[in-house]
Formats: structure tokens, sequence, C-alpha cells
């Protein structure tokens, strides 16, 4: 045999069995999962253009908008703040509201994460804003803020509220009025408010130097809510002011701020843009320092508390409130240790399916028809000595009230079809009187055993 066809069948051969070989070394040996069939395997963006529905956004690692996926959302949350938000603000905001659209949290605390990168795209990045869509959704601010365990809503929440109070306190007058006054008024209707939202943010800032972070925003903004209460001469002895010393900076910037206003009154209808620029000249900070900081340290700091604070919302967003159990109809027999009374339409239906079977217990029937009857005519209890008494020896009631039954069937239509059917039976084909009687005598017998019965189920 010529060297040549044998030099041809071994390469061959050994084509052949390279990728079965390696597909048994990788797939059955290394245990490697095939991407095509593990489920795991993702696509490029580029292919975005190819996406029929917004269900297969899971083969990009994205999640349709119906959906929540807390991990990717936490991880895109993540991912944005570790951008330079000074030079790639949009990439930072983008990425942060669609992390926050992600997450597996109530509508409020998605709100507040949206208004916690929406500073991004505010004037000159100020985080005083009017604007705020948050305060729509919910109708007692204090009642929310006890509700979260979230650092991150807790903040957003006073931060949106006190800009607020401040932003209605000098561009409307008590009546609601687009009025800008710019004189002390002590009797307004937000010093209650503002007060307790610079109580609770003071608290709140408080909680973020524990944890390492010093919130510069949020205390200059804290020191603003503070002069605007002084300027209108309210009290604040029962509040803790020592995070916000010196104080003298904050009303200086405010008359700064009041002083330019007076003078120029047709520039009041944006009055937080005229108070932040002058807060930015006295060097207090107006951007989120949790943005837009450049230290590493701190950046670090944030992102571990921002970490930690969405877990919290997976695990509230995990918590249901209790119910109290409610049995239904066909469970009241099941659930409860004393029989009550039932109702018209269980008894019909109760009946119906007596009459269904043979008729040689009638005494269910009976109690059914006795009980419906004493829910509507006398639902006042009897005592059980005195029933028993009155029944077998003096009161012949039970047989009165049989015999107003039969009389009165064919007058007034009763739900039970027991009645109906005898009343057209003794029509078709009357029985003798002896049958009647001793019918009657029966149901008198049946009736003494009964009215323990009812007794029973009151």
């Amino acid at each position: 045999m010529r060297p040549q066809p044998i030099i041809i069948s071994i390469l061959i051969s050994i084509i052949a069995t390279q990728t079965p070989l390696i597909a048994f070394f990788n797939y059955t040996i290394c245990k490697k999962e095939i991407p095509e069939f593990s489920g795991k395997k993702t696509y490029p963006f580029n292919s975005l253009n190819e996406l029929k529905t917004l269900d297969n956004l899971k083969k990009f690692g994205l999640s349709a908008p119906n959906e929540t996926d807390h991990q990717k959302g936490k991880a895109l949350i993540l991912l944005s703040l570790q951008a330079n938000a000074n030079k790639h603000s949009d990439w930072a905001l983008a990425h942060g509201l669609l992390g926050t659209s992600m997450l597996k949290a109530s509508s409020i605390e998605k709100a507040a994460y949206k208004s916690f990168f929406m500073s991004l795209n505010n004037y000159n990045y100020y985080k005083m804003n009017e604007n705020q869509s948050l305060m729509f959704l919910f109708d007692d601010i204090i009642n929310t803020i006890n509700k979260t365990n979230s650092l991150i809503v807790k903040r957003e929440l006073v931060i949106m509220s006190i800009s607020r109070y401040i932003h209605n306190r000098f561009t409307y007058n008590t009546s609601g009025d687009s009025k800008p006054i710019y004189t002390p008024e002590k009797n307004r209707k937000i010093h209650p408010q503002l007060k307790k939202m610079l109580d609770i943010g003071i608290n709140v800032y408080s909680d973020f130097e524990d944890k390492e972070v010093d919130d510069q925003n949020l205390l200059s903004i804290l020191g603003i809510a503070y002069a605007v209460l002084q300027f209108d001469n309210v009290t604040l002895k029962d509040i803790d002011l020592r995070y916000l010393e010196p104080v003298k900076i904050y009303n200086d910037t405010l008359k700064i701020a009041l002083d330019t206003l007076i003078k120029r009154p047709t520039h009041g209808y944006k009055f937080l843009v005229i108070l932040n620029s002058k807060m930015e000249r006295k060097k207090l900070p107006v951007k989120d320092i949790m943005l837009f900081t450049t230290n590493k340290t701190s950046k670090q700091l944030i992102k571990t508390l921002i970490e930690n604070d969405i877990h919290t919302l997976a695990i509230s967003s995990d918590e249901t409130p209790k119910t109290s159990f409610i049995p239904k109809k066909n469970q009241i027999k099941e659930t409860s240790p004393k029989k009550t009374k039932k109702e018209p339409q269980q008894a019909l239906d109760q009946s119906i399916q007596e009459n269904e079977t043979p008729q040689e217990s009638p005494q269910p029937l009976e109690r059914d028809t006795q009980e419906n009857e004493t829910a509507q005519e006398s639902p006042q209890p009897l005592d059980r000595d005195t029933q028993e008494n009155e029944t077998t020896q003096e009161s012949p009631q039970p047989l009165e009230r049989d015999t107003q039954e039969n009389e009165t069937t064919q007058e007034s239509p009763q739900p039970l079809e027991r009645d109906t059917q005898e009343n057209e039976t003794a029509q078709e084909s009357p029985q003798p009187l002896e049958l009647d009687t001793q019918e009657k005598s029966s149901e008198k017998e049946t009736q003494d055993d009964d009215i323990f019965a009812e007794d029973r189920f009151r």
C-alpha cells in the first residue's frame, strides 16, 4: 500500500476526531457549560436592532420595563458612581436612571433614587430645585420618612421638602397667590413643616456622619432652612443646631439673595436659582457631593454606603403586611367551633341537595327551613328548658306554623322546593285526609327534636 493514502487517512481521522475530543475534554472532564444551552449567553448591544420583543432583553443582560432585577439595577447604579460626573454627567445620569428603574422597591423609593440622579440634569447641577415630582406620591411626608429604612430615600425627601417650602415662602403669599414677599412673616403655614424637616434633616446628617460620610450638600441646605426660620423670627430652641455652626454664613447668604431680589423683583420667579448662585459665591456646596466628589476615599465610602442602602430596599420590599384571614362560605363549618346562622342562599342550596336524595331522613331539610324562618320572623333566642316544656305539653306552635306554610305557599312563593312540590302534588293527585294527618303528626314529632337544634344554632 502506498504511503500517501495512509497519510491522508491519518490526517482525515485526526481532523474528524479533534472536535469531539475537545468537546469531551471541556464539557465532560472540565464540566464547562455550553453557552448556547446554558441560558447565560449574552449578546452585544450592537445587536439590539434585531430585538423583536422587549422580553428578549434578558439576552442582552437587561430586563423589560415591566420587570425588575435588583442585582443588575444595583450594579448599574454603582457603575454610574464610578464615573466622573463633572465630565460625564450624561453617562452617569443615564446608567443611574436605568439602574433605578430595575430596582425591586416601592414607587416612592424609586422616585427618591431618581431624584438622587436628577440633579445631574438641573441647571448648573443645583441640588435645591422646586420642580420635584416626588412630592405628589405621598400625603404625609413625616409618615413616609418613618416607614423607610433607606438613608438615601430619607435624604432626598428632606431635601425635596425643604426646597419646596423655601420656594413657596418667597414666591407666594399666605393666600397662595403669586406674590413675592421679602419681609419677615411670623405666621406662615409652612413654618411648622419646615421646622420639622430641619429637625429630621439634622438627624439624617448625623446618620451619614456615623457611616463616615460628610454630606456637606445636605448640611448647606439645612443651614438655609435655619436662616429662613430665623428670618421669620421662629423659635428654634428645641432643635440641636451644633452641626450648623457657624450659622452666620447662612444668614448672610439669605440676606444677600433677598437684597438682590428687592432690587430686581422680576427675577423672583426663580428664587432658588438666585439663592443657589449666592450660596455658590459664599463657597457653600450646591452640587451633590455624593455624585461630584473626586476624592477616592470619599467615593469608596459613598459607594459602600449606597450598596448597603440598596440592600435595605430589597429587604423592605420582601416584607409583606399581615392580613387577617376571612373564611369563605364553604369554610365556615371547618374554621368556626360553633355553628352560626346560615345565610338564606346557603340554606336553599342545602335544601335542594337534600330534596334530590331519597326522603328517608327529612330532619336536615326541616332544620334549614326552621332556621330561615326563624332568622326572618323570630330572631330572639328561647330558653331551652322553657322551649322543651312548652313544645311537648302546651304549645302547638310548630304545627300551626307548618299549617300556615302549606296554606300560604301558593300566595307567597318560597325558595324551598319541597314545599312547592308538596303543594303541586296536592293539586294534581289529592291524598286522603288520613295521610295528611299522619304527615302532620310525623312532622310534629320531628319538630320536637329540631327546636333544640334550632336553639343550638343560635
